[in-house]
């Protein structure tokens, strides 16, 4: 007869298989218990957490695998609340004072675009009375001011402007309209 030892096993082979225990084996717990060196009880000890660790890790993996796919109304509910926070997340985003003063700052090249004398240009800030901002649908900022600016004849005149701008979903703007 041969004996194995691994790791968590110490059985005895015979030619025939698995044959009776050893004596070490079929010694009452106590006296083994007694008998045992301190790498045999961390063997020991190592053993029983190893097959903790694997049937929780087994246990997770079940789980898993066996939990029902969601129903297609579960998945609609999903994506509809995916889409509302997205888009109330859009409205946010348009609504905030910083992209509002962007505008007014984006709005100012499509107007020194469309006058006599473009470098003579001045804008107020976007806090200044006269000027207002107000966000349409689509995240679309109605920008309504005045530019200071030297006309054909060299004199400086002030002039309204109305300007629309918007906020791409790429965070970039375009002109929607402009009117002196």
């Amino acid at each position: 007869m041969r004996e194995a030892e691994g790791f968590c096993m110490s059985t005895t082979f015979g030619q025939r298989g698995i044959e009776r225990p050893t004596e070490a084996v079929a010694q009452p717990v106590k006296q083994r218990r007694e008998s045992m060196t301190p790498r045999d009880k961390r063997v020991i000890v190592g053993c029983i957490n190893a097959t903790w660790i694997t049937l929780l890790i087994g246990g997770i993996i079940v789980w898993r695998l066996t939990a029902p796919p969601p129903t297609a109304a579960e998945i609609a509910q999903q994506n509809a609340v995916a889409v509302a926070e997205a888009t109330q997340a859009r409205a946010d985003e348009c609504r905030s004072v910083s992209n509002a003063n962007l505008a007014f700052v984006m709005a100012q090249d499509p107007v020194r675009s469309r006058l006599k004398s473009p470098s003579t240009a001045s804008f107020p800030w976007a806090d200044d009375p006269l000027v207002s901002i107000t966000t349409k649908r689509n995240c679309v900022f109605h920008v309504e001011g005045y530019v200071d600016a030297m006309n054909g004849f060299g004199a400086t005149i002030r002039t309204r402007f109305i300007a629309d701008m918007r906020l791409n979903e790429d965070a970039t703007w375009s002109l929607v309209e402009v009117d002196l």
